[in-house]
């Protein structure tokens, strides 16, 4: 790649080890990209995160790293795997202990206090058309898909680099070229009687489509553009199902797509493998909401549903610091029901059923529960309505 003479003494080691080791990780995926040179990013949002990910080998790493490392743009980071603010009983001390370390090694390196896997739900967010450096899945679809910000769906490593250099591979979706579609999953007129498509719908059809295609941007075809809450959702369940790092809703297929079709009998059928069917086993079970991470207004929204109930200790609400504290009463709301509100805690990816010795995990989100099968977790996706009916009295 043709490097600046900043780039090029950095890269070298003259500015010291850690940023060279970013600029070698950086060199390295832009070799992969095809990229030509190497173009400023306005912000970083780093995986890597939740203990129950990265174990000790990811702890080990950061520990070293981040006695050198500063990061030079502003980077927020993922959520952790319990709650550190008001750590529940059911976490286990030695968990708590080296998550506390994760939390700590990325302090260290001046990022903010954010643990959320929404990054586009704090205040401080770039204008459209910035470049920047995303590696959580579901935010780095939703910030082409729906925020106008341009990024490579980042692995840990590379966002972290990213954030030390201030620079990405000119490469994949930094280019116009590649933000075109090349898929097209067109929705059959059928599968949307019945009283239209609810938002658990529009996360199966998005999961449907990412999951039959390796193509970097896909469109859906037939559906109506939903609310900026059901987009994050469904840019949720594209992370989960497949590579995808946009997506666009067309009237008709984009020229030079694949196109494949979804009838109402695929949907159905998906629905039944996704839902299980019958009433939901309560007793033994666990729910689970905000994934990803509820912003101010979802948070209000399940207040409202919850006031004046009671709600079991064993339905999460999950969402940052950052937004409880600008939504006060409805977070203080939803503790005194007896719900657990979660603070910067990823449960879908925690070992939360076992601490908790649930049999079954119910969510409103495909996400989740994609991630927990492959734990082997017996999870459900159930509407939010449902879900606080079955566990508020």
């Amino acid at each position: 790649m043709d490097l600046t003479g900043e780039e090029e003494r950095a890269a070298s080691g003259e500015m010291g080890e850690a940023l060279a080791a970013a600029y070698r990780v950086l060199l390295a995926v832009g070799e992969l990209l095809g990229a030509r040179r190497l173009i400023r990013v306005s912000s970083a949002h780093l995986s890597g995160v939740n203990y129950a990910n990265i174990g000790d080998p990811g702890l080990e790493f950061l520990e070293r790293f981040s006695a050198s490392a500063k990061v030079s743009v502003p980077t927020t980071v993922n959520p952790c795997g319990a709650d550190l603010y008001d750590p529940p009983g059911h976490v286990p001390r030695g968990f708590l202990e080296k998550q506390l370390a994760i939390r700590d090694a990325y302090l260290r390196m001046g990022c903010a206090e954010s643990f959320t896997c929404a990054p586009y739900e704090l205040e401080s967010l770039q204008p459209p058309g910035s470049h920047v450096s995303w590696a959580e899945s579901s935010a780095a679809i939703f910030a082409n898909s729906e925020l106008g910000l341009i990024t490579n769906r980042e692995s840990g490593i590379s966002a972290l680099a990213s954030a030390i250099a201030g620079r990405t591979p000119e490469g994949g979706m930094h280019l116009a070229e590649n933000r075109a579609p090349r898929y097209a999953l067109r929705v059959d007129g059928a599968a949307l009687k019945d009283g239209g498509l609810s938002y658990l719908d529009y996360q199966l059809i998005a999961y449907y489509a990412a999951s039959r295609t390796s193509a970097d941007v896909m469109a859906l075809v037939g559906i109506e553009r939903p609310p900026r809450s059901v987009v994050k959702l469904m840019a949720a369940a594209v992370g989960a199902a497949g590579p995808s790092s946009m997506f666009v809703f067309s009237d008709s297929p984009p020229r030079d797509s694949e196109v494949e079709s979804l009838s109402r009998d695929d949907l159905v059928n998906l629905r039944r493998e996704m839902s299980g069917s019958g009433s939901m086993e309560v007793s033994s079970a666990m729910a689970i909401l905000g994934c990803p991470f509820y912003g101010a207004d979802e948070l209000s929204t399940v207040a409202a549903a919850i006031e004046g109930r009671r709600s079991s200790p064993r339905l999460f609400v999950q969402t940052s610091r950052a937004v409880e504290l600008s939504a006060p009463r409805a977070a203080a709301a939803i503790g005194r029901s007896g719900a657990t509100l979660l603070r910067c805690a990823c449960y879908p990816l925690s070992p939360a059923d076992e601490w908790l010795n649930a049999s079954v995990v119910y969510t409103d989100s495909m996400k989740a529960v994609h991630y927990m099968r492959k734990r082997g977790v017996n999870a459900y996706l159930r509407s939010a309505a449902e879900i606080l009916k079955g566990f508020t009295s």
